[in-house]
């Protein structure tokens, strides 16, 4: 596996800094994922999640939210950084979206075969991308806000979903996630949800041990097996989605 750092430009010619992981030896283009960070950007776990992505054959960009490669840490600048982009569902689309055009401009990537994971605030940024009709195959989102990013939207999803979210997510309660697969059936898309049933929000951020978050804001932190066998079911479904015929 190599590792390198890309600048690119967001749609406003802001300097954005993202993180390339590719396979060590590839014959050809390969397929590829972007990956779209939580609220503290671009931090330890997105790029875990980017290495291994290379290590299964894909070449894998972690995306910048913020500009210039920005990590928050957990603290409540990511907090506050994340109700903006909330503000401003147009800019968090906008943002995912120019860090998809960088990962397809890379030489190693087939750019008929992308997909996009997001978690938590950028789940919410890769279910919007597939709202919008972007040329991805497949869209994973972790623990993922739901509310789309525009209401008036009647348009099929240009991706295949995958939405995997715990049962004890004081973020995205259940009405959002019947929401959700109210808004997919009714738009015909490909779409498959998994609910961990004692997993609450950011069960995938291994950096936040579970009841290490302030108890107002509920269920919250890392959960190991949901974690597993999450990643397990996204290994599947990338697989499944970019390694068949274009």
């Amino acid at each position: 596996m190599e590792a390198r750092t890309i600048e690119y430009r967001d749609r406003e010619g802001r300097s954005m800094i993202g993180h390339l992981y590719v396979p060590q030896v590839t014959a050809g283009p390969v397929p590829a994922v972007a990956v779209v960070p939580e609220a503290p950007g671009s931090g330890p776990m997105p790029r875990k999640r980017a290495a291994m992505l290379a290590e299964m054959g894909f070449a894998a960009l972690v995306v910048d939210l913020y500009g210039d490669g920005l990590f928050t840490g957990y603290t409540p600048e990511a907090n506050t950084r994340a109700q903006a982009m909330l503000a401003d569902p147009a800019l968090l689309l906008a943002r995912v979206a120019s860090g998809v055009d960088a990962l397809t401009a890379q030489e190693e990537v087939d750019a008929d075969r992308v997909a996009a994971i997001g978690y938590c605030l950028g789940g919410k940024g890769v279910l919007d991308l597939a709202r919008a009709g972007a040329p991805i195959r497949a869209a994973v989102a972790f623990h993922g806000l739901l509310a789309p990013y525009r209401a008036d939207l009647q348009t099929t999803p240009s991706a295949n979903i995958l939405l995997l979210t715990g049962a004890r997510d004081p973020l995205v309660p259940s009405t959002d996630v019947a929401k959700f697969c109210d808004e997919m059936s009714e738009a015909g898309a490909s779409y498959r949800v998994t609910i961990f049933g004692n997993a609450g929000h950011a069960f995938t951020s291994f950096d936040v041990p579970r009841g290490t978050m302030p108890p107002e804001l509920g269920d919250f932190g890392f959960d190991e097996e949901a974690d597993q066998l999450a990643w397990s079911a996204t290994e599947v479904f990338l697989r499944d989605n970019l390694e068949g015929p274009v």
